[in-house]
């Protein structure tokens, strides 16, 4: 099965992901690869952690008291996502005090947001413990994979809300957000999952680009045209990788410029002697 991972990488250059797939040449690692694993690590986390902190909750507490419960650990894990990752962001001359403070200054209002509607439940509701933890709405899903056997694909969703009538997937991503709507390669990503999420009749109409550094959400529907779209994509990129040669190079050199496999890839020598040991 194509990794929906695949149409995203073939929209922003085919010919590196024929590298990347075919030739097996890897990209080494980037500040800003490594810093977007640390924040999906603690998203990831704080979603996980989450039933357990409000099913915990056995009296009213002040929002102040409240926050501290789903910080305190937020914080713990960036803290050690850092030292976990240290060796690689000493790589690149990151300081490791200034890498936890940038990271935190990003998560924290995403965290005040999710956990105000926690507390707006914890107040109006005046349950606890495990029966707030079922009058809350959304829930999450996080690093749900999805996949369909017909269609070809797969993928894992950063995380889906759970409302009672509607599903609705979200994908994080780090850099900047286009002036608007998304990036293509953003759109097919999630136009994929929601595509695969129908197909498993999960509800689901539309679905979220939350770019982090700039805490910005962008949605995309899932219309007859995106889903054409997808399919198209699915079958160009079966023809790049069943290919016996990789496809031209882009003629947008800015891409190429920035490319940690520049290099690589225009070394002619060096992708026909890759080609002929791969293809043999």
């Amino acid at each position: 099965m194509l990794s929906v991972t695949s149409l995203s990488s073939f929209l922003y250059c085919p010919r590196k992901l024929f590298l990347q797939k075919v030739l097996k040449l890897e990209e080494p690692p980037s500040p800003a690869l490594v810093l977007g694993s640390l924040r999906h690590e603690v998203h990831e986390r704080m979603a996980e952690d989450e039933e357990a902190i409000v099913c915990g909750i056995s009296e009213y507490l002040e929002y102040s008291v409240f926050l501290k419960k789903f910080t305190d650990p937020a914080s713990t894990a960036l803290r050690n996502g850092v030292i976990r990752h240290s060796g690689e962001l000493r790589l690149f001359d990151l300081d490791l005090a200034e890498v936890f403070r940038r990271s935190w200054g990003y998560l924290l209002p995403q965290i005040e947001d999710r956990v105000k509607l926690l507390h707006r439940f914890l107040k109006r509701e005046e349950v606890y413990g495990e029966e707030l933890w079922k009058c809350i709405t959304p829930k999450l899903l996080v690093e749900e994979r999805v996949s369909d056997s017909e269609l070809g694909l797969r993928g894992i969703v950063d995380r889906i809300e759970l409302f009672d009538e509607e599903w609705i997937p979200i994908e994080l991503k780090t850099g900047k957000a286009p002036h608007r709507g998304v990036w293509p390669g953003h759109e097919a990503q999630i136009g994929a999952y929601l595509l695969l999420l129908k197909l498993a009749k999960r509800p689901v109409s539309t679905g979220f680009i939350h770019y982090l550094d700039s805490d910005v959400k962008r949605a995309v529907t899932l219309s007859p045209f995106l889903v054409v779209h997808i399919r198209k994509l699915i079958g160009q990129v079966k023809n790049v990788l069943s290919d016996s040669l990789p496809p031209p190079h882009l003629m947008q050199k800015k891409k190429c410029d920035a490319c940690s496999l520049k290099e690589q890839c225009y070394n002619a020598k060096f992708i026909e002697d890759k080609i002929r040991k791969v293809k043999g």
